[in-house]
């Protein structure tokens, strides 16, 4: 694994490009996703258009987006959920893939606990288009008295551990090193690297 990838985190990152919309509604010029209004379909044969839903404390609830081939055609059709505590923080999203037909292709439930303002624990499930569970990855954090991130280990459903990010701080209160460790599938560690930082953040050194 190059480490500059860095550990796999749940909140999964996905490459989306705001397609053209049905009834040919196309993005505002320089607009983003997060820019268009939320508007129901008024079209026929279940068409689609990008948007976005916020709760009464401007959180994000539901979110629409489509991912366009090389072509520009239309590949997947996105619909995402989430969910949040009191302090706002996000508990859970669910992410649906369909095709531009509307069928199935995948679904992915995120879910994320807290403790003390801290992120602990984020767990990924994965789905097929049948909605079988083919998935299962969990990352579990852990801080230092200053609440700076020390530690990131990612487990499969087995409980075997598959990496760790070790963040190292300097006296300064600076991030120092990095460690990424890799393992087995039995959870034997079977590569290590990391990178050295400078006070103001620049990588200095490469191990």
């Amino acid at each position: 694994m190059n480490f500059k990838n860095g550990i796999f985190i749940l909140s999964v990152t996905v490459m989306i490009v705001i397609g053209l919309a049905s009834c040919n509604m196309k993005p505002t010029p320089g607009k983003t996703e997060s820019d268009v209004a939320a508007v129901k379909p008024d079209c026929a044969k279940n068409e689609f258009r990008p948007g976005i839903v916020k709760d009464a404390n401007g959180n994000m609830t539901e979110r629409r987006d489509v991912t366009l081939g090389p072509d520009s055609k239309v590949r997947t059709r996105n619909e995402y959920h989430y969910t949040y505590d009191s302090l706002n923080n996000r508990t859970s999203e669910q992410i649906w893939r369909k095709s531009p037909d509307g069928t199935p292709v995948s679904r992915t439930y995120n879910t994320f606990i807290y403790s003390d303002g801290l992120l602990r624990q984020s767990t990924l499930i994965g789905y097929d288009a049948n909605d079988k569970e083919n998935s299962w990855l969990q990352n579990r954090y852990e801080y230092n008295s200053k609440r700076q991130q020390t530690e990131v280990t990612l487990y499969n459903k087995k409980g075997n551990r598959r990496s760790t990010t070790l963040r190292i701080y300097n006296d300064k209160g600076n991030l120092w090193k990095e460690v990424m460790i890799e393992y087995d599938v039995n959870g034997r560690e079977k590569n290590r690297s990391g990178l050295e930082f400078s006070d103001r953040g620049a990588i200095v050194g490469e191990f």
